[in-house]
């Protein structure tokens, strides 16, 4: 494509396809680039570029094809702690199994249980509930779905999450918030498969594959009897902490690139000074990180 027509990194998203990019462009559009500029998934290489050239640009944009769906572009950093929090995940994806995912706010504990999902096989649907923000009053209803007339208020039928989750991915953001009675309920589930509706007798059959997140590590939640302990057990067959920013802000460079790629900024506006970036503690985590990057072009915009 040609630099004067702007480039959509929204094209990927709409055809449901992972591209890479040839851009074209004059040099004078440019104050400051290199003759051959690799950015996020994008190649640019002058125009009238002699051929030798054209051709080492379709290579690099054939390996960014290659390596665009690599974990690498979702759960980014190129330190040690994010590479074996790659591997952990790989492993998961592998094992099929119950995976639970521990981090504070903002680490990105969303982000890796859908890519475990999306990269299993078999992968189906994913189902997400947060037990955050589901009352107690309403929790076994929300999970088991109810009959008419089941209790006061309860005006129809409805199908639960369960029924929702068979054969599907569950994910169960914010765990800890979980009640005891709710636990040992949905332990049975995972254990027999089997669940019956609020207001009837008949039992409903859900299997599924399960993935938890918390802000507290689980043996925690034990200490504190706010986890029960058989359910622990099921949860904790692979576990994964996802690290704060604050334990690889060498990633942040990195970090910023690849926000401002997805948000299509142009190469000519791109943060390119780090140190104010650096200088923070981020208790917010990467989603406080790509706020302060939308900020600052919204600023920039303003001007």
């Amino acid at each position: 494509m040609d630099l004067a027509e702007g480039i959509p990194y929204d094209i990927q998203h709409e055809t449901g396809k992972e591209l890479s990019f040839i851009v074209f462009y004059d040099e004078n559009e440019f104050s400051n680039i290199n003759p051959f500029l690799i950015y996020g998934n994008a190649v640019y290489i002058p125009r009238n570029s002699p051929a030798e050239d054209i051709s080492k640009a379709i290579e690099a944009a054939a390996d960014i094809s290659r390596k665009i769906d690599s974990l690498e572009k979702c759960i980014i950093g190129s330190s040690g702690i994010m590479e074996k929090t790659r591997s952990r995940i790989r492993k998961a994806i592998d094992a099929g199994c119950t995976v639970h995912l521990s981090g504070e706010t903002g680490t990105g504990k969303n982000i890796a249980a859908r890519e475990i999902h999306r990269r299993s096989e078999g992968s189906s649907e994913f189902i997400y509930e947060s037990c955050g923000m589901l009352s107690s009053e309403l929790a076994e209803s929300s999970f088991f779905g109810h009959s008419k007339g089941a209790y006061s208020g309860a005006t129809e039928e409805r199908d639960g999450l369960l029924a929702k989750a068979d054969g599907n991915t569950f994910f169960l953001d914010e765990i800890e918030d979980m009640s005891l009675v709710m636990q040992s309920k949905l332990l049975h589930v995972l254990e027999t498969g089997e669940y019956r509706q609020l207001g009837r007798d008949r039992v409903l059959k859900s299997v599924f594959r399960l993935i938890t997140a918390s802000n507290i590590e689980l043996s925690e939640l034990v200490k504190e009897k706010k986890l029960r302990k058989d359910f622990y057990y099921r949860l904790s067959p692979v576990m994964i902490r996802m690290p704060s920013l604050l334990e690889h802000k060498e990633d942040i460079p990195e970090l910023i690139a690849h926000f401002e790629a997805s948000i299509g900024v142009h190469p000519n506006d791109r943060i390119r000074e780090y140190s104010a970036f650096m200088e923070y503690d981020y208790p917010g985590n990467v989603r406080e990180l790509f706020s302060k990057i939308m900020l600052h072009h919204l600023r920039i915009d303003e001007e």
